[in-house]
């Protein structure tokens, strides 16, 4: 949004900011070291798309390389089909791990 507009980081807010809640807690008034550290990725972020960087594809569609995979893990029931670009967790990887023994066992 803020490359879109061609705004800087200067017109980021947090939730906090607004309503005084502590939200997102990591980013309170009392923790300005990860709003700042935040403040620096995206802004590296947006130089990055300035020099004519790749704006993320859609990070709910498969890319063409995994998709026949992706669909096959999806009709096995070991993913959900949701967010295939997404980083996937430890305890959604416990779950893949579980169906797949249960599979095999």
């Amino acid at each position: 949004m803020l490359f879109e507009r061609n705004w800087g980081v200067d017109k980021l807010r947090r939730h906090f900011d607004w309503s005084g809640k502590n939200c997102p807690s990591i980013m309170s008034a009392n923790n300005w070291k990860e709003w700042d550290r935040f403040k620096f990725n995206v802004n590296k972020e947006l130089l990055f798309l300035k020099q004519g960087g790749k704006v993320m594809e859609d990070k709910n569609k498969p890319s063409d390389w995994a998709k026949k995979e992706w669909e096959w893990a999806q009709n096995e029931g070991y993913m959900d089909g949701k967010r295939p670009k997404d980083p996937i967790t430890r305890e959604e990887m416990a779950i893949v791990i579980k169906r797949l023994v249960d599979r095999i066992g």
